[in-house]
């Protein structure tokens, strides 16, 4: 059991994306301490920082103050050792252009290994973005797996854009802020303690259903099933 959550900030919040995020991390906490990581990027850069610490210890300090969209992970491990911070999360693409957070388990990553030309770290979640990559970041390739899965990322060939998918099983619930701001968790409890502790309110709440991918860039929420 792990955590995901994450944001997607409007160009004129006046929200500090790295208490968001540490309000976030301190309670995703709850699924999973052994290891915790965060991508984020801003109009003028990107940066990815995980350790095999709890998220409550995480330190914020690599996340630019400027941050508009972030995707945070919680980990209780499965597959690959936490020692190994490449098995922990976020995540990357063979070339490193997507980073992605994974909530679930993926039962036949090694048949899925199988089609993929690359070296993939150990933990079953790295056969997530090397599909984006493989696949030309077509999320159809998603059928691909079985097991469970709600998943989010950015992607440095989509900057600014956050993607969320809940792929099947694993719980994912988004809200809506009052500034046009977007705040997800795994799940709903999570969220709105976190949101609480950065005294932030919901607008709109809303569980995400299976199958469903939500693309969230320039203040627009697509869903996409």
């Amino acid at each position: 059991m792990c955590s995901i959550a994450g944001f997607s900030l409007s160009t004129s919040s006046k929200i500090q994306p790295r208490k968001l995020a540490k309000a976030l991390l301190r309670e995703m906490d709850v699924r999973g301490n052994q290891a915790s990581g965060y991508a984020w990027q801003s109009s003028t850069g990107s940066g990815i920082y995980k350790r095999d610490v709890s998220g409550n210890q995480l330190s914020m300090k690599p996340m630019s103050r400027g941050t508009r969209v972030a995707v945070l992970h919680t980990r209780y491990a499965t597959h690959g050792s936490i020692t190994d911070n490449n098995n922990n999360h976020p995540v990357l693409s063979p070339d490193r252009s997507v980073a992605l957070v994974h909530n679930g388990v993926i039962y036949n990553h090694k048949t899925v290994r199988g089609e993929i030309p690359h070296t993939l770290p150990e933990v079953d979640s790295s056969v997530i973005p090397a599909l984006l990559q493989e696949f030309d970041r077509n999320t159809d390739s998603f059928d691909k797996l079985d097991g469970d899965a709600s998943v989010a990322w950015l992607d440095d060939n989509d900057r600014l854009t956050l993607k969320v998918a809940r792929i099947s099983y694993s719980p994912l619930v988004i809200a809506m802020l009052a500034d046009g701001s977007f705040a997800f968790a795994s799940t709903e409890p999570m969220l709105l303690s976190a949101l609480r502790s950065a005294r932030l309110e919901p607008i709109y709440l809303e569980t995400i259903s299976e199958r469903t991918l939500l693309t969230i860039e320039n203040l627009s929420l697509i869903h996409i099933s």
